[in-house]
């Protein structure tokens, strides 16, 4: 998705029932229904995976980061701790910046992940 476009999912995260109660046919018993949904959606993009999984893509760095940064308000940094293998021993937010940006150096980024490795995250 470019920069330039809206967050489509940004609309869900902020819907209230009233919203929803508006729509043509969205009686307020469908609008629970339809939060609910959504609660559900979110919870789920939150599972993290097992240690020892095989992070071995983009897609699959993509989705476990995800569970950290996609639902913030904020733009973030983190990374991904895998061993020598590319098995998944955590991750880690190193900073949260403002709602278009985020700054980490090199240093805070390799401080912050070895201390991390170090104590078992």
């Amino acid at each position: 998705m470019s920069q330039n476009q809206p967050d489509p999912l940004a609309a869900l995260r902020e819907v209230t029932p009233a919203d929803l109660i508006e729509i043509p046919g969205a009686a307020p018993a469908k609008a629970t229904r339809i939060l609910a949904a959504i609660e559900l959606g979110e919870r789920a993009s939150l599972c993290c995976p097992a240690d020892g999984t095989v992070i071995d893509s983009p897609v699959a760095a993509a989705a476990t980061l995800s569970q950290d940064l996609m639902w913030q308000n904020r733009e973030g940094f983190a990374v991904l701790l895998l061993d020598v293998k590319n098995k998944f021993l955590g991750t880690k937010v190193i900073t949260i910046g403002t709602g278009t940006e985020t700054l980490a150096s090199p240093r805070d980024i390799f401080e912050k992940s070895f201390v991390t490795v170090q104590h078992g995250r």
